[in-house]
This record gives structure tokens, C-alpha cells and sequence, in this order.
């Protein structure tokens, strides 16, 4: 076996543990690997100012070959990039966020052109996306959206109301789909609407809380006693007198008895045993 005897350590060792000089002059090293990397380390400690100075200097004027290497080197080792990538993210996972948050902050316009471009190519994958999401995760997506409409809620409005502008005729076809398909609730929302206007202490009532109400009066008026499908909410304390639009202060009566007692006190003295039958939703706004 060949060896040589270091000119540094003066040990005598492989000729394996010499470098090559370059690949263009394939003759060994005088030094050892071993020393080579420790003169090495000393230079850098020594000097770490001029290399830092130098590094900076050559990477601002050799910005578009450093970019054509790096390119080139991650295609040609794409597994080892991904494989170093991934481990450098969990090593330093505070370092990546606020590099990629000091990026961002910087580069605003520049990364919203790039999303448009990529949305522009293939709208369909992220609709699809962007739909998978908000349904994996209703809580999150109301949070934002709430905190995106109170940074600007002017521009929301806006916006909103030239959708609307723009599908008008889609949106009479929705509504009135979901008009037919949910008449009871359209009813409660009716019904919500006018105790607001009469600015109505409690507005709660429910369209699932008044067919428990139904149902718990045998679908009878609560004063003739008669049996009917169209029952009308009557209100024991008139919303006229400040009374609320809420389960514990409505029975269900005919139009004749509803019409006959008016803003006036009940026919008959009823019992409403609501509030166990039907829990109320929680106020607005709350």
C-alpha cells in the first residue's frame, strides 16, 4: 500500500488521506485531509469578516449564475434537496417561519402575482381546494373571514354588492329555490323581521322552536281548541305592548281568535310551558 508523510504533521499515513489538488491536476496534497480542514477552520475563524465581505460581494454581482447552479444542482439531486429541506424545517422551525414572514412582508405584490398565475392556469384545482378546506374546517374558516371583514369592511360591502349586481339572475333562481324548500323558516325570519321593526325586548323565536310549540298544543288553537294545520303565532303580551318575540310569550291560535284578541289581553288564561319544550338560540350579536 502507498503512503506518504505529512509536511504538517509529519505522520506517515495513506495515500488515501491526501487530496487531490483539482480535478484538472490529479496529483496529491503535501498536508493530510486532516490538517488541510484544520488550516482551513483556522483561516475561516481568523478572517470570518473578509470572507463574509467577500461572499456578499460575489453573490450581489453573480446573482444570475448562483440562481442557474442552485437550479441546476436541485434537479440533479432533487431527492437529497427534498431530504435536506425537510430535516432543516424541523431543526429550525422558528428560523423558517420568520424567513418566510420577513418574505412575505417584503415581497406582497410579487407573491400575489405569482397566486394569480397559478390560480389563472387551473382555477378548477383551487376552488376544489379551497372548498376540501372550508369544510375540514368551518371554525377556522369564520374566524378569518370575520378578521378579513373587519380590516376592511368597506371593501367587502363592495364587493358584495357587485356579485350580486353581476348574478342577479342567479340569485333570484337561488332565493327562490330556497324559498320553496324551506317555507318555515322563511316564515320565522318574517316573523323576526317584524318584531325588530316593533324593536322587540327578545327576538329569539326559532322556526324548529314554533312546530315544537305546535306540537305541544296537539296543533289546536290555544283558545277555541279547534285542531288546524295553519295555526298563526300569537303573542300573550303584544309586541305593540313590549312584549318579546320569544318561545315563552307565543301559543298558537286561529286566524279568527288571533284577530278577535288583537293587541288586547288573552280570551282565556293560557299556560305556556315553552322554554322546557324548545331551549331558545342564543341573542345576536352574541
Amino acid at each position: 500500500m502507498e503512503s506518504r508523510i505529512c509536511k504538517q504533521c509529519h505522520t506517515e499515513k495513506p495515500i488515501e488521506e491526501f487530496g487531490l489538488y483539482r480535478k484538472w491536476r490529479p496529483t496529491r496534497r503535501r498536508i493530510c485531509k486532516q490538517c488541510a480542514y484544520a488550516r482551513t477552520r483556522k483561516y475561516k475563524s481568523e478572517h470570518r469578516e473578509d470572507i463574509a465581505s467577500y461572499n456578499m460581494e460575489y453573490r450581489l454581482t453573480h446573482q444570475e449564475e448562483i440562481e442557474i447552479n442552485k437550479a441546476r444542482y436541485n434537479a440533479e439531486h432533487r431527492k437529497e434537496s427534498c431530504e435536506y429541506g425537510r430535516e432543516y424545517r424541523r431543526l429550525n422551525p422558528e428560523k423558517v417561519i420568520a424567513s418566510q414572514v420577513a418574505y412575505r412582508t417584503e415581497n406582497k405584490d410579487k407573491i400575489r402575482e405569482a397566486s394569480r398565475e397559478r390560480y389563472a392556469k387551473d382555477p378548477e384545482k383551487y376552488r376544489t381546494q379551497a372548498q376540501t378546506y372550508r369544510t375540514a374546517n368551518p371554525e377556522h374558516t369564520k374566524e378569518l373571514q370575520k378578521n378579513r371583514y373587519e380590516r376592511n369592511p368597506e371593501y367587502y360591502c363592495a364587493m358584495v354588492r357587485n356579485w350580486y349586481a353581476n348574478n342577479s339572475q342567479h340569485v333570484k333562481v337561488r332565493s327562490r329555490a330556497y324559498r320553496l324548500a324551506n317555507p318555515a323558516i322563511i316564515k320565522a325570519n318574517k316573523a323576526s323581521y317584524r318584531a325588530r321593526k316593533r324593536q322587540a325586548p327578545i327576538n329569539d323565536l326559532t322556526a324548529a322552536q314554533w312546530e315544537d310549540i305546535k306540537v305541544a298544543f296537539d296543533h289546536r288553537c290555544a283558545y277555541c281548541k279547534r285542531k288546524m294545520q295553519r295555526l298563526t303565532q300569537d303573542h300573550i303580551v303584544p309586541l305593540s305592548k313590549g312584549g318579546s318575540h320569544t318561545a315563552s310569550n307565543i301559543v298558537p291560535a286561529c286566524a279568527k281568535c288571533n284577530s278577535t284578541k288583537g293587541d288586547g289581553p288573552p280570551p282565556i288564561p293560557v299556560q305556556p310551558l315553552l322554554l322546557t319544550i324548545a331551549p331558545p338560540k342564543k341573542q345576536r350579536g352574541t
